[in-house]
């Protein structure tokens, strides 16, 4: 093994030390030839798995100086390296063959640095979230390098152990920027934050802390890189902003603060798209700042204090194009398994219907959703809270929203039943008046009703009006609402 890694070694150095002109007629004949037949054994006549760590990092090590030598320059056009899936799937079968839990080896950081060279080469990849998924699998599963867990690296002092473990980070980020470099628009890095939404969600701290820490530094990098001539409305640099806004509230101290700062990032890239200069201050954007004093406290009040203030900043940043965007991002962590996030997305929904629900287009999509997802709640507070802001914009859009309610086969359920009920906390009797006016208008016209455009017969229309009037009138505190009817 000793022979086979040295000459692997060998042809790597022959590479990075030739001239270009003739390393380039033997790359794919002879040199990647005679590398790829030393390193893979086989046993009668059956490719074998390598366990010797000196083989495989002779292997990661010399596909790293390879890609270099074939990096194009003003002098060199781009090199069209025909085995370039071949070596790439190399490389993840030598990073998924490591352990999940436990990092005792250079083979992941060295594998990753080879992946990094590769995907500049020619051919472009179709897509790097294969790469990205399994890399991050790899690295984001570690816990830190002085856990208990971490420890079991026996062959590694401390020093060492915490080594390999900020220079393994270092791969790994250093992979998503060049992913990233390969697409520098909001599509492009909403494809390689879309690679991280596992470790997002994850249950463990240590997965988060890595996902959001690595989301800072890419947004930092684009923000870098960011070069914009006219406006570029982005919906899916939207989707980040809501996602990371969320966790603004994140159990984790570590993800909160590098969350608020890749808020603040994001924002101003979303500045700089819209048309803004470099340089420009934004009122509003700088107002993160002052949350993050706050974020070192894990108290009830200051959580609401830390939802409040992202849901206010962004309630004014985002464009109304896209707010249906950004309302139906934060919807979905509505029912996330972490209460503080999904407590989070019912503030912010509250904080965006209440100050931009007037101007909200898709106010039956907003109804259907926010109704599926109360069947999936399971914070009673959270329940409420969406039972609220249902109520709010039926304040805002009262024909659209009870039209959207009255669509529901019934016998409704107490999901539903909650809903009607929530709309006496604000006028009560503009929902009563709609359903009777609706009552006399089928009662007149069985024909014609303009409580919904669906086909439902008249008998189906009026049992759903008066369900949703017995729900309104059959409260405690609708005395008064009777009164005035």
């Amino acid at each position: 093994m000793k022979v086979k890694s040295t000459l692997i070694l060998c042809y790597g150095q022959i590479m990075s030390r030739c001239p270009r002109d003739l390393i380039l007629s033997r790359i794919e004949t002879d040199i990647l030839q005679n590398v790829l037949a030393l390193f893979n054994t086989k046993m009668f006549g059956l490719k074998s798995k390598v366990k010797d760590l000196t083989l495989k990092l002779s292997l990661t090590n010399t596909v790293t100086l390879l890609a270099k030598a074939l990096q194009p320059s003003e002098e060199h056009p781009p090199y069209h390296l025909s085995r370039k899936a071949e070596l790439l799937s190399c490389m993840q079968e030598l990073i998924t063959a490591e352990p999940k839990e436990i990092l005792s080896t250079w083979v992941r950081k060295s594998a990753m640095d080879a992946c990094a060279a590769l995907i500049k080469l020619q051919p472009s990849l179709s897509s790097e979230t294969e790469l990205i998924s399994i890399c991050l699998n790899r690295v984001f599963s570690l816990p830190d390098w002085e856990s208990s867990t971490a420890d079991q690296s026996t062959n590694m002092d401390m020093a060492e152990r915490q080594k390999v473990h900020t220079d393994t980070m270092a791969s790994v980020k250093g992979l998503l920027k060049q992913c990233l470099l390969l697409d520098l628009s909001p599509d492009g890095l909403h494809s390689v934050f879309k690679t991280m939404e596992t470790e997002n969600q994850s249950t463990r701290d240590h997965e988060r802390e890595k996902a959001m820490e690595s989301t800072l530094q890419l947004v930092t990098f684009y923000l870098e890189k960011l070069q914009v001539s006219n406006n570029v409305p982005s919906h899916n640099l939207v989707r980040i902003i809501g996602c990371v806004g969320l966790q603004c509230a994140d159990p984790s101290h570590v993800v909160r603060e590098a969350a608020i700062k890749s808020l603040y990032g994001l924002l101003y890239i979303q500045l700089h798209l819209e048309g803004f200069p470099v340089g420009h201050q934004d009122k509003e954007v700088e107002h993160l700042k002052a949350i993050k004093g706050g974020l070192k406290q894990f108290t009830s009040q200051a959580l609401f204090q830390t939802c409040t203030a992202v849901g206010n900043v962004l309630s004014k940043c985002i464009a109304h194009e896209q707010l249906n965007t950004l309302l139906f991002t934060v919807f979905k962590g509505l029912t996330d398994k972490h209460r503080n996030i999904s407590c989070t997305a019912s503030i912010v929904t509250n904080i965006l219907i209440t100050t931009r629900g007037t101007t909200l287009a898709e106010v039956w999509g907003t109804i259907k959703v926010l109704s599926r997802h109360l069947r999936s709640i399971t914070e009673p507070r959270v329940r409420n809270a969406v039972t609220h802001s249902i109520s709010i914009l039926a304040s805002q859009h009262l024909p659209a929203v009870l039209s959207a309610l009255l669509t529901y086969p019934i016998p409704v359920d107490r999901y539903t039943c909650d809903i009607w009920r929530s709309l006496l906390t604000r006028n009560a009797l503009a929902p009563a008046k709609f359903l009777l006016n609706n009552i006399k208008s089928l009662y007149d016209d069985g024909r014609y009703c303009h409580v919904t455009n669906t086909k439902d017969s008249a008998t189906q229309q009026s049992s759903a009006v008066l369900c949703a009037l017995r729900d309104v009138v059959c409260e405690p505190d609708s005395g008064h609402v009777i009164n005035i009817l």
